[in-house]
């Protein structure tokens, strides 16, 4: 027996369009599709691939897909995200004409992870923005709604050196990173997987990184405490004692620390400490002039009050500390930092301008005190002998010898009868000043007395035709401006009003002469010099008239018993070439009521001039030597008839001032001791000094 069998016609063949969406591809990878055969039938059962061969004719879009023979459309990587239409056709193996087609729809799915562009963080640790801000999924913003985020592990979080660390974590409820206070400056890196909430299948790995910037700072601060120097009084002799803190605030160590120290007292004039600022300790150990994150160094200083800080209310102390920071490999920053001091002595430092919390100047302010003791009021002008008429100028001292500044006081100006205050002649310490004028008494209020030191008041009083003669004495006081009592022994100054200045009075007369024959007397036919100008020693200037006479009315007002009457010839004025023959200046007693008269001779000399240096003399001795004594005798007797003036001009080289002086007094000494025996009129010696540069 034998069984045959007979094929009538073709077995039916039924390919089922098929909806893939379900199962969507990793577009970014590639990769294949659930099998499009599962509907597919050959003669009412499914198809197998060994009764099948399955081709593509249109790929729907999806370029570069493929079907395989278990029925799987293997999708290329880098699809893009999409739906595609892809038609199949399949053939019966036994009968290739057996065939029929259908569609499969394909879906696609892309997700990219991609690094995000974080800032640096330039505060002391912080939070960056979700790493999904660049990541995408099937071409839309990935949100933590529609993706998924991998475990996290260890050596996913690496910090500067390469390593895991914890300073750095990850927050998947909003992808956002987090660096703690205080990590160690430089990358930090975060590697992480998201994954298609919908289909997990599809994820992508990406690595972010985040840069904890370098924050180099420092913070100083400063207070002080007050010895006192057992006088019981903040002032001259007290020691300021300061301690600075200088902070490592920012998160890199630092080196080369350095307080610099400015000390001014409250006028801003330029102090300087008595010690310090010295090193004490550093909290963590460090060596002097280093400080590592957190760490705070402590130096000391000290200053002693002077009574010119006292004077001036005070002294202000601020430290600019700075330092070079140390930056880890790759991280930079500033090369240097600093920080201005700000002032934390309890009770003092309080909120500063604009809520500004620091960098303000430690400050000691001394007040004014107003003891019972320690001051003095001296009086004093310039004119003992006064005339109707004239101004008279008194200077008021207030000295206080206490530590500290006395004040307010009022010092009180009492005038004598017919003397009448100067309207805008007053000062005080140098400045203008306006008194409260009651009568003949000057009050100056509101006056503080620097420590150890004075104060100078000036004022002019103007003597009028009411006022006594004979002695007026001006009274000074410093008075309590609350009590009005006197605070210290009164000062006084006294002039004098000689009586019938007529009478009293010197007149000055006199001529300026052509001295022609330089015998210092005016003699027949010596004319006077025109326009020359003379000068008393109270600042009275007066000039010669063509015929070479002055005339000074009540030039002085002798004393009872005479005076000496000074008048100077201004050599400047005179003719060119013309020396004075005569004493200048000259002198003359004067006596109440009497005229005196004071010649001055010039005449029209020739110069000669002797230079002269250390080579003509003995050296190291004021001794001339044998050649430069023989020229002098020789100038001598071939001058002595010739009106002459001898310039001796020594030039100093190597030898000493002293020296020279004492060569040139002998050279003189030596002319005069022979001029008295040759010359034939008065002899004019010059010397000058050359300085060799």
């Amino acid at each position: 027996t034998a069984t045959a069998t007979v094929v009538v016609g073709a077995a039916p063949i039924d390919a089922v369009d098929d909806d893939l969406s379900g199962t969507p591809v990793d577009g970014t990878t590639g990769g294949n599709t659930p099998t499009v055969f599962t509907n597919d039938t050959l003669n009412g059962v499914p198809v197998t691939p060994a009764d099948i061969t399955p081709t593509i004719t249109v790929d729907g879009g999806l370029t570069g897909v493929t079907i395989n023979p278990d029925g799987t459309l293997t999708v290329p990587a880098g699809t893009p995200a999409g739906s595609y239409p892809v038609t199949y056709q399949i053939c019966e193996n036994l009968n290739p004409t057996n065939c029929d087609t259908a569609t499969a729809t394909v879906v696609v799915g892309v997700i990219d992870a991609a690094p995000e562009s974080f800032p640096p963080i330039t505060t002391d640790g912080g939070t960056t923005a979700s790493v999904l801000g660049s990541d995408t999924i099937n071409g839309a913003p990935a949100t933590t709604a529609n993706v998924t985020f991998g475990p996290v592990a260890p050596a996913d979080i690496l910090g500067p050196d390469g390593n895991p660390t914890t300073d750095m974590t990850f927050n998947p409820a909003d992808g956002t990173l987090t660096l703690a206070p205080g990590s160690t400056p430089g990358d930090y890196s975060f590697t992480y997987t998201i994954c298609d909430a919908a289909n997990p299948t599809i994820c992508d790995t990406v690595t972010e990184t985040v840069t904890q910037a370098a924050l180099p700072a420092l913070e100083a601060n400063k207070t002080f405490t007050l010895t006192d120097n057992g006088d019981g009084i903040n002032g001259v002799g007290d020691t300021l004692n300061y301690t600075i803190t200088i902070e490592n605030t920012g998160n890199v160590p630092v080196s080369g620390l350095t307080p610099a120290d400015t000390l001014t007292d409250l006028n801003g004039a330029s102090l300087t400490l008595t010690s310090g600022p010295d090193f004490a300790s550093n909290s963590a150990g460090s060596p002097a002039g280093t400080l590592v994150p957190g760490e705070i160094a402590t130096y000391t200083a000290t200053y002693v009050l002077t009574a010119s800080d006292v004077t001036a209310g005070g002294v202000s102390n601020s430290v600019n500390a700075s330092a070079t920071p140390t930056y880890p490999p790759g991280v930079s920053g500033p090369a240097t930092i600093n920080d201005i001091s700000d002032d934390k002595t309890p009770g003092v430092d309080g909120p500063d301008p604009g809520g500004d919390p620091g960098d303000d100047p430690t400050v000691l302010a001394l007040a004014p005190i107003a003891p019972a003791s320690g001051l003095s009021v001296t009086k004093t002008t310039p004119k003992t002998l006064v005339k109707r008429g004239e101004v008279v100028p008194y200077t008021i001292t207030v000295s206080n010898s206490n530590a500290a500044v006395v004040g307010p006081v009022n010092v009180v100006d009492i005038l004598p009868s017919g003397f009448q205050y100067v309207t805008g002649s007053a000062t005080v310490g140098g400045a203008a000043a306006v008194p409260t004028e009651a009568g003949r008494t000057l009050t100056f209020g509101g006056i503080n007395v620097p420590a150890a030191g004075s104060v100078t008041i000036t004022v002019s009083a103007l003597v009028t035709n009411s006022a006594p003669a004979g002695d007026n004495a001006n009274i000074a006081e410093v008075r309590d401006p609350a009590t009005g009592a006197p605070l210290a022994p009164a000062g006084k100054a006294v002039v004098r009003i000689m009586p019938e200045h007529v009478f009293d009075c010197s007149d000055m007369i006199g001529k300026v002469f052509d001295d022609a024959n330089n015998n210092g007397y005016q003699d027949q036919g010596e004319k006077g010099l025109p326009g020359v100008r003379l000068a008393t020693v109270n600042g009275l200037l007066i000039t010669t008239d063509k015929h070479g006479r002055y005339h000074i009315p009540c030039g002085a007002l002798p004393r009872k018993f005479g005076s000496n009457f000074i008048l100077k010839l201004d050599t400047r004025t005179l003719p060119s070439g013309y020396r004075v023959t005569t004493e200048n200046p000259r002198v003359v007693r004067v006596t109440p009521g009497k005229m005196a008269k004071i010649n001055f001779g010039a005449a029209l000399t020739r110069l000669i001039r002797i230079d002269l240096n250390g080579a003509a003399f003995v050296a190291g001795k004021a001794e001339m030597s044998e050649e430069l004594e023989k020229g002098i005798r020789y100038l001598v007797q071939t001058n002595a008839d010739t009106p002459s003036t001898l310039r001796l001009n020594y030039e100093l080289r190597t030898d000493s001032d002293k020296l020279a002086r004492a060569r040139l007094d002998a050279v003189e000494d030596l002319l005069r001791k022979l001029w008295a025996r040759h010359g034939q009129y008065k002899l004019t010696i010059e010397k000058t000094f050359m300085r060799n540069k």
